[in-house]
């Protein structure tokens, strides 16, 4: 089939999993599992996905559908289908925004027209439409999740490596790092806050794992869980400030956490 034909096809709408507005205490300090499972948890407005890998049904029918984006700003989804950027509308329809942009891990901010993706040789950055302006905002092999904040002025990256992973915190403006940290599954939690995990691991699997806040204003890293029984990995801060959620690498749940100061620490777990 050809690409113009798989864009044109109408599709199913697209049926995510809902995070319950209330959750109950399950009886282990406040966490509580989720009628959902997933191994990174990420919001489309108040919707919560379990796997940015979830098959929006606008993209089943596809042929190589990347990693599903959603912007804040203009509360659209985003993903690579058929070799092009598409918007995925709520009616399951797709619209092309970039017809030469082939990328399964990326982001947009469609309001300030950018694009950032991870190419062959590091994170890229496009203004919509002008592929003759692309930039390689950070060099390496061995990045990938570029997330841009609310406004579309900085962007988070992961990095890979053989001691651990970090991530980075980049500025549009020249490609200057605002901050490189230890740690992984990092995500905005506000316009100066990024929460992310710091795991241990045995060499063959993670035994321990807590969440982490970086204060980018003033540089301070918090502790947020103490949880020898709970390793939480790959959060992701709730749109209404109220709850974290995670991933528990020790059982494969997707859990929350109230999110408000020291009811975030639950010591002796």
């Amino acid at each position: 089939m050809s690409r113009v034909l798989l864009l044109l096809l109408l599709l199913l709408p697209v049926l995510p999993v809902q995070l319950m507005a209330q959750p109950k205490a399950d009886g282990v300090a406040g966490l509580v599992p989720l009628p959902a499972s997933g191994t990174d948890p990420w919001f489309a407005g108040n919707t919560l996905f379990g796997d940015p890998q979830d098959r929006l049904w606008g993209l089943a029918k596809t042929e190589h559908p990347g990693l599903v984006a959603f912007d804040p700003g203009s509360g659209a989804l985003f993903a690579s289908a058929a070799g092009v950027l598409v918007e995925v509308k709520r009616d399951g329809s797709l619209l092309v925004l970039d017809p030469e942009l082939d990328a399964r891990d990326l982001d947009v901010r469609k309001l300030a027209g950018l694009v950032a993706w991870r190419g062959p040789g590091g994170v890229m950055l496009r203004h919509l439409g002008q592929p003759e302006r692309d930039l390689t905002l950070r060099a390496g092999e061995d990045l990938f999740e570029p997330r841009f904040d609310r406004e579309g002025k900085r962007l988070l990256v992961s990095e890979s490596g053989a001691q651990g992973g970090r991530f980075h915190v980049l500025l549009l403006a020249d490609g200057s790092a605002l901050a490189s940290v230890q740690g992984g599954g990092p995500a905005w939690a506000g316009p100066d806050a990024v929460v992310f995990h710091r795991t241990v691991h045995d060499g063959h699997s993670v035994t321990g794992s807590e969440l982490w806040l970086l204060d980018l204003t003033s540089g301070a890293q918090t502790q947020l869980t103490h949880t020898p029984k709970v390793a939480e990995t790959q959060p992701a801060a709730s749109p209404d400030g109220r709850w974290w959620v995670f991933v528990d690498a020790l059982t494969g749940q997707l859990r929350t956490l109230p999110r408000a100061g020291k009811e975030a620490a639950h010591e002796g777990l």
